[in-house]
């Protein structure tokens, strides 16, 4: 089970250092699997999406006339949500979780509105303060909540409380919602297209494998809390499928690069989210193979749009003739990132095996989004990289 997977390494943690004995509250961190790989992924790509950078924001800077020296900011912001996201994934403490997601809140704010003279920016950074920030506030109430009744913050010793002592359903909603958040999951879905309008390398790094990963890896972490709580856990797959298939409606119709990648994330992250609604082994690995590949892909489009000046698949085709190396990259990356849902990666551990257990229409409902997320992706390379050239 998930929850056997993400604590199997529960032993392996650092000493724990007071920060607050009379609040109960503590330095505390993990070294467990489920940290390790979150981490891993958080640096690495990153590491790839500030190297890019380097070769992406000079342009940028210049297309919108601001100064060289701007680029200096925009890396510092990069690195600093980076060590955000690795202080989300490694803390052990309830209430230091919920700093480390006001930090990533806070951070990704003002990289979203780096273009600070952009409206669009402006308004999508602070769509995102708001929505992000507000579900950070609903999951401290659930911390709260959780540390009156066990009277403690410290993760591993809550967990071992409620083995006995189930958390209380209130406190486990708004957990839920502040991670739902975070992944742009329905009905807090809306903000992760709007931020589109940030630059490429914040798409790529905060939209695939960072922030909206955040939220997919709270639900990991904390998930033997959820495991008895079987409404909630059915609240959750509801959830998850409903954005599968949002998400892949809207990636089918829409047109600018950016927010096709943008729905399909979300219908990507309701995937994951299932999987764990699920109790499955396989979440971890799903968000370890689909970021990377959704990052490259992100990637791909930045460069396209500098090098042709289009932002729209109505804009551009036949990029296999003009640009071979960019289509080729997509194409990997294309290849590979659906491949969990349709063609058994996972072996065993996705949604297709598990999902007659929650009964016939979560079964259709897992064929019907593996179908649509096949549709999407093809839609996706075939509009940019197949057919003919357009002028």
């Amino acid at each position: 089970r998930a929850g056997a997977l993400v604590h199997e390494c529960a032993g392996a943690r650092a000493p724990r250092a007071p920060l607050g004995p009379t609040w109960g509250l503590s330095l505390e961190f993990t070294r467990d699997g489920l940290s390790g790989l979150y981490a891993a992924l958080a640096l690495g790509v990153g590491a790839l999406v500030v190297l890019y950078s380097r070769a992406y924001m000079p342009h940028h800077l210049a297309e919108e006339g601001r100064p060289a020296r701007d680029e200096v900011r925009f890396q510092g912001l990069m690195l600093a949500f980076m060590a955000a996201m690795v202080l989300l994934v490694t803390v052990d403490d309830l209430l230091l979780l919920f700093v480390a997601l006001d930090l990533t809140t806070i951070i990704s704010y003002l990289l979203i509105g780096f273009d600070r003279e952009d409206p669009e920016s402006r308004a999508a950074a602070l769509l995102s303060l708001v929505l992000t920030g507000a579900t950070s506030v609903v999951f401290f109430a659930g911390a709260m909540a959780l540390g009156l009744q066990y009277g403690t913050f410290s993760l591993p010793r809550v967990m071992e409380l409620a083995a006995n002592s189930p958390a209380s359903t209130g406190a486990l909603v708004c957990l839920a919602v502040g991670a739902l958040g975070k992944s742009a999951q329905v009905p807090f879905h809306f903000w992760l297209p709007r931020a589109m309008a940030a630059p490429t390398p914040v798409s790529s790094y905060l939209h695939s494998a960072a922030m909206v990963a955040a939220g997919v890896f709270l639900l990991q972490r904390l998930y033997p809390l959820f495991a008895p709580a079987t409404e909630v856990r059915d609240g959750l797959l509801a959830i998850g499928f409903l954005s599968m298939g949002m998400g892949s409606l809207l990636a089918l119709v829409a047109d600018p690069f950016k927010r096709v990648l943008a729905y399909s994330t979300i219908a990507q992250y309701g995937y994951a989210l299932v999987l764990v609604a699920l109790g499955s082994e396989g979440a971890p690995l799903y968000v370890a193979i689909h970021a990377p590949c959704k990052a490259a892909l992100f990637l791909t489009a930045g460069a396209v749009t500098q090098v042709t000046g289009k932002k729209k698949l109505s804009e551009v085709g036949g990029l296999r003739h003009s640009l071979p190396v960019l289509a080729a990259a997509s194409a990997v990356a294309a290849r590979a990132s659906p491949r969990c849902p349709h063609r058994g990666l996972l072996q065993g551990r996705g949604v297709l095996p598990r999902a007659p257990r929650a009964g016939p229409a979560f079964m259709a409902a897992g064929l019907v989004g593996a179908g649509l997320s096949l549709a999407y992706t093809l839609r996706l390379w075939w509009a940019s990289s197949g057919g003919r050239a357009r002028p």
